[in-house]
């Protein structure tokens, strides 16, 4: 009996250990560059800023999807030729994810050399010809196309990344060697996130064919597949390990999802320094200096984690919440199948628990937020705002891209059916 335990025991730690090796928050620590910014952020902004910032983040692509859904649209079976405003509305949508794609690349490709004016050329030119490319495919095959939203994905980001390179230029990538790793490296990060993109809308239609127990155990699924796609984006993201949490936000939106930080091993902590001939008992309270050092550094990286987390599922289902509210309110609603006829009753009700899940959300987050402030004896809510300022262009960019793409999936004129498989 004592062996069976003991087997039982061992399992256990050692899927314990693995999964912690999955979770990205566990396997990085702050630079001590990094700290002191953080340092100074803490005691020079004030409480009002902090609030401001944490508050409002969300707000700019949420209204952006917003003002879209103000195009009115034409019927999609009045054919490709007429419906005009969609076309429009493809592009500017567009500009918007594609703008996204591509400062997000500018930042995490540090080597490539292009500017910011190159990068809003970039963004306009490959809406351009991702608009053209889905008319060509609407006027010689059938509009809507199907499921084109998605299946679009891949082509999309080619186009985006086909002009980047091309603005980088020939000479840049035959002769810098580290421009083209961290091209390959993004480019592998870029598939992992496609691949998100192409699977979740299939999650979701296998999911609403299930019964209950099925569906509950379906779910078990997801965490595992996320996981290991974000493992394999983490490990091409050397130059700035930043995408990961925001990614989160899918599920936020999707289905009822830290910036990870770049440590500077030149500078770090964790960087012994030569020790000189001394005795045992000197170099033994050195290492644990720096061992506890090297702790304190990864405790605030992933204090950083969880908080963004906590961050993103508490706030973005507010913020959808109110764009579903403005959304049944235009013309656009009739095309969109959860709200075409949905009534007033059922639309306050949708609203209401949207409410209560990012109450529940909340109620998690100040718990942490206590947790942290009495160990810890600092303000979270000034470590959240830090990342979302120090990397406002990294956040907003996936916050456009995700959210533009996720808001408008079920958009008739999309193509995308979830029943489409089973019927």
């Amino acid at each position: 009996m004592r062996r069976w335990l003991d087997v039982v025991l061992k399992t256990y730690n050692e899927f314990g250990r693995w999964w912690g090796r999955l979770q990205i928050g566990h396997r990085q620590a702050y630079s001590v560059e990094r700290t002191l910014a953080f340092r100074d952020y803490y005691r020079s902004k004030s409480r009002v800023r902090v609030f401001a910032v944490c508050l409002l983040t969300p707000a700019p692509a949420f209204l952006v999807m917003l003002s879209i859904e103000c195009l009115p649209l034409e019927s999609p079976d009045e054919g490709w030729q007429a419906s005009k405003m969609m076309w429009v509305r493809m592009f500017v949508s567009s500009v918007f994810v594609s703008g996204g794609t591509v400062f997000l690349a500018k930042l995490l490709i540090s080597e490539a050399p292009v500017s910011t004016a190159r990068a809003i050329v970039i963004a306009i030119m490959s809406a351009v010809c991702y608009t053209g490319l889905e008319m060509l495919l609407a006027a010689v095959w059938e509009y809507p196309l199907p499921f084109g939203l998605v299946l679009m994905v891949c082509p999309f980001v080619t186009i985006i990344m086909s002009w980047f390179l091309i603005c980088i230029g020939v000479h840049a990538l035959k002769t810098n060697k580290k421009l083209q790793k961290q091209l390959i490296g993004h480019a592998i990060s870029v598939s992992a996130q496609a691949l998100l993109v192409v699977a979740y809308p299939t999650f979701i239609a296998v999911f609403l064919r299930l019964d209950s127990v099925e569906q509950a155990i379906f779910t078990l699924v997801l965490p595992v597949i996320s996981e290991t796609l974000l493992d394999a984006i983490d490990q091409k993201l050397s130059a700035n390990r930043a995408a990961i949490s925001l990614i989160s936000m899918r599920n936020a939106l999707v289905v009822p999802e830290p910036l990870e930080l770049s440590l500077d091993h030149e500078h770090s902590a964790t960087q012994r320094p030569p020790q000189r001939a001394g005795s045992h008992r000197t170099i033994t309270a050195r290492t644990s200096e720096e061992e506890d050092i090297e702790e304190g550094l990864q405790v605030l990286f992933h204090c950083e984690y969880v908080i963004l987390t906590e961050y993103v599922e508490c706030t973005l289902p507010i913020f959808y919440a109110a764009y579903l509210a403005g959304l049944y309110q235009l013309p656009t609603a009739a095309y969109y199948p959860f709200t075409r006829s949905m009534t007033s009753s059922k639309m306050t009700s949708t609203l209401v628990q949207l409410v209560i899940y990012s109450f529940f959300e909340f109620g998690s987050l100040a718990g942490l937020y206590t947790l942290l402030t009495q160990r810890l004896g600092y303000s979270p809510a000034y470590q959240l705002a830090f990342v979302l300022e120090t990397h406002v262009v990294l956040i907003q960019s996936l916050l456009f891209i995700w959210i533009i793409f996720i808001a408008q999936l079920t958009l008739v004129q999309g193509g995308v059916d979830f029943d489409a498989p089973f019927k």
